[in-house]
């Protein structure tokens, strides 16, 4: 049996609120946050392995997702991404699955894939973010193993639930780390470094625009780079400065 995942999607407009030093319109956030999620999307439903793909939506905003892509509203009296994880393994029968945050860009099929196949036969795994504090990805035998405790420094959290790291729990040293901020090109689409970790694109979660930069280093997916290179020529939006 493949595994099934749950990509939790918030669509409202207080997405993406850490943005507002950089992106004070709500209306700019709120598409940069839709961008982010259609790329995540997109390379999960290209991933070896995934049978099955849910969105849970918490709001009216959404990109255009993929073919074979499972839309599932959640509940507007029951807010939030604990809500919204709930909801979503609720809707899964028997067999592996695993939860995946809608924000990161930078993704590519393969490291969702190679996560996954590393947390075959676990009974719950988990990703780090870049950071190695919080959690980008968690995963599980049976949806009723899975034990989600996301926001702030989650990934201790997650490890004390009896998640087993699929990757050391240190920070991303390479490529979209934080280390690297400086190297990374002013200008959305600019040079691209191929030495990445295997799975630096799916660690690099984006939170704010210096994350957005690192995550520009590691090359962003076709949404996000169209949204911003659009704002960029169009004077919206200020560039990504190194």
């Amino acid at each position: 049996m493949g595994w099934r995942l749950i990509v939790p999607v918030k669509g409202t407009p207080g997405a993406k609120s850490r943005f507002a030093p950089w992106l004070p319109d709500p209306a700019v956030r709120m598409r940069l946050a839709s961008a982010l999620a259609a790329d995540t999307v997109a390379a999960a439903r290209e991933a070896d392995g995934v049978d099955e793909l849910v969105v849970v939506a918490g709001g009216a905003v959404l990109p255009r997702f993929p073919s074979g892509v499972r839309l599932q509203r959640q509940d507007p009296s029951r807010p939030g991404l604990a809500a919204a994880v709930e909801e979503g393994l609720a809707g899964l029968g028997d067999g592996p699955c695993a939860v995946l945050l809608g924000d990161l860009p930078a993704l590519r099929p393969e490291e969702i894939a190679l996560a996954l196949g590393r947390a075959d036969g676990t009974a719950r795994g988990m990703v780090a973010d870049a950071d190695a504090e919080g959690t980008v990805l968690l995963t599980a035998a049976a949806p009723e193993l899975l034990v989600a405790r996301f926001g702030g420094a989650s990934a201790a959290r997650h490890v004390a639930e009896g998640h087993v790291p699929l990757v050391p729990l240190v920070p991303l040293s390479g490529p979209g780390g934080r280390g690297r901020a400086r190297a990374v090109s002013g200008a959305v689409g600019g040079r691209r470094l191929h030495d990445r970790e295997p799975l630096a694109g799916l660690r690099r979660d984006v939170d704010g625009a210096d994350a957005l930069r690192l995550a520009d280093e590691l090359g962003l997916g076709p949404a996000t780079t169209a949204l911003l290179e659009r704002a960029q020529r169009s004077g919206a939006l200020p560039a990504l400065a190194s």
